[in-house]
């Protein structure tokens, strides 16, 4: 499938480690067992990338894709109250109201390819190639482009996959789960190289997920020298680093200049707490759960459907749940997955007498405001303003239950930190933690803990004992980037904003006059600096075409989500 070659001669290379962090490269790096990432840096430039409030996959690849704020693309967590509904819905990368590099590169007539990079599904037609990444439910119709791409990436590699599965039933599942995290950078190691020297391109990018994946189920293990899994993390970033290391041989044998960007989307830590901010919210007044006889009958048949949920994913091998999915049928299995869903988030709260609600994933809370809400009760203006006040003082009265040391840095309103035509939809209040030990959820449950320290969540297999940091990472290199002794004053840590105007610039590509984003001119070689395109031009405005998974989709995407502990 060649295609024509483009004009320009610079090529561009995102090589994505989802939720890597400095913290661990760096020593590991320094002692010799990265030595591709150890190269990249001592050649090149790297820093901190930080990352979006909250540091989150959806919000974050979202703003690296676009260079603006949330305010501008619409993405702030991996869910989103219905219009008109307390229901949920998840988020799609049709959720994202702006233009990406993927859809400006294309405009511009040169040629990209995407692998896995987090939102892009589904797959948007591009000029070249997109294969979805998370949260696409599986490697479908909907998730590749052009269409012939689906059979040509199953006959390539037959088993691939873009979520691996946590098996509870194995012999040993945290080993069957570091095996498929460790297949996975293979699987996109060879695709990557694959259509590297097969197709025409201008933008490159590909996105290891294993790097987050891991940290998330295995950082428990590697704090207390697991004998067995206490290496886990360490062997992941090792196979990431070697297929970084074939990647760039790979790229020796292409003449034209080249720039390498690696980067995370946010940081990487251990995991203490999880707040339930609902039931604070409860606690402190501005929130209602059901009581009485209907209260009662909500909490029996949430805990029955828990029940029955949790007995269902570990008894029954995923093999035979894919199975029963089929035979069942899309319509009778999705009626049973949308009660469940319903039941689960929406039905435990009283929303005649709830004032602020927290939804998804990080510290996001909503104000049940009039005329926005259904069953809104607090009015804009003066009384809006009351209660945003209260909730950020009663906020920061929270301790640390082991050392009783505070946990809040700070509380935003939403004009603090977004502009944009998609402000309206935006949390009110978002939570901005001192060192993200403590990671707050939005879980509706009236019997949940304030304060929940295990390894695993509600509904979930997968143990879970690390979570994000605010800060990413970011090493640039090749032909575009300076000498150090060249480079201009720096920053201490860049925008995960900041990338998306860098690549169009190198492209000669004017970016968009809404980018947030501010070009990182100050690493690149002088000449570069001096000539750098900073055109501004308006956005396309016209919204992608309407997408939403289907329900067995969907609920395939809130179990992932719930095994992250984001739900």
């Amino acid at each position: 499938m060649s295609q024509t070659p483009t004009e320009n001669s610079h090529k561009i290379v995102i090589l994505g480690l989802d939720g890597a962090t400095f913290d661990l490269i760096y020593p590991w790096a320094k002692a010799g067992y990265l030595p591709y990432l150890a190269h990249l840096m001592e050649n090149g430039y790297h820093a901190p990338l930080r990352s979006t409030l909250q540091p989150v996959t959806s919000a974050a690849w979202s703003s690296f894709m676009t260079g603006v704020n949330q305010g501008k693309h619409g993405l702030y967590d991996f869910i989103r109250r219905q219009e008109g509904r307390y229901s949920i819905e998840v988020t799609t990368g049709n959720h994202i109201k702006f233009p990406t590099i993927f859809d400006m590169v294309s405009a511009a007539g040169k040629q990209v390819i995407s692998i896995n990079m987090p939102y892009t599904y589904p797959a948007r037609k591009v000029n070249g190639i997109m294969i979805s990444g998370p949260f696409a439910p599986a490697l479908n119709q909907d998730a590749v482009y052009p269409p012939e791409i689906l059979q040509d990436v199953r006959s390539r590699i037959p088993d691939y996959f873009i979520f691996p599965s946590f098996d509870p039933r194995h012999v040993d599942p945290l080993a069957d789960y570091l095996g498929k995290l460790l297949l996975e950078i293979e699987q996109r190691e060879l695709l990557s190289i694959d259509y590297m020297t097969s197709h025409d391109w201008d933008l490159f990018s590909v996105v290891f997920m294993a790097t987050d994946e891991v940290q998330h189920a295995y950082w428990h293990l590697m704090e207390r020298q697991h004998p067995k899994y206490g290496d886990a993390i360490f062997r992941v970033y090792q196979r990431v680093d070697r297929a970084i290391g074939k990647i760039l041989s790979t790229l020796d044998d292409i003449p034209e200049e080249k720039t390498i960007f690696v980067v995370s989307d946010h940081g990487g830590g251990r995991l203490k707490w999880v707040l339930n901010l609902n039931r604070w919210l409860e606690e402190q007044g501005f929130l209602s759960f059901q009581h009485g006889g209907k209260g009662i009958l909500s909490q029996t048949k949430s805990f029955v459907l828990k029940s029955l949920s949790t007995a269902y994913k570990y008894s029954v091998p995923p093999p035979i749940r894919e199975k029963i999915r089929r035979e069942m049928g899309n319509r009778r299995f999705d009626f049973l997955k949308s009660t469940l869903e319903t039941e689960l988030l929406a039905a435990p709260i009283d929303w005649k007498h709830t004032q602020v609600y927290a939804l998804g994933a990080g510290g996001n809370l909503f104000v049940n405001l009039k005329g926005r809400e259904p069953n809104g009760i607090i009015s804009e203006g003066a009384e809006y303003n009351a209660i945003c006040d209260a909730v950020i003082k009663h906020l920061h009265t929270l301790k640390d239950p082991d050392t009783q040391s505070p946990i809040i840095k700070r509380v935003y309103r939403k004009e603090e930190i977004y502009t944009g035509e998609c402000l309206p939809k935006a949390p009110d209040l978002i939570i901005e933690w001192v060192d993200y030990t403590v990671w707050g959820r939005g879980r509706y449950d009236s019997h949940a803990p304030l304060f929940e320290k295990q390894n695993q969540l509600d509904f979930s297999n997968v143990p879970l004992t690390g979570t994000h940091r605010p800060h990413g990472i970011l090493i640039a290199f090749g032909d575009a980037i300076a000498a150090r002794q060249h480079q201009a004053r720096l920053p201490e840590s860049f925008s995960v904003m900041d990338i998306a105007p860098t690549i169009l610039g190198l492209l000669n590509i004017p970016f968009p006059q809404a980018t947030d984003g501010q070009p990182l001119i100050s690493i690149l070689r002088p000449e570069i600096r001096a000539n750098f395109q900073q055109l501004a031009v308006n956005p396309d405005k016209e919204n992608p075409v309407a997408f939403s998974y289907a329900k067995e989709d969907e609920q395939k995407i809130v179990e992932r989500l719930r095994s992250l502990g984001y739900m």
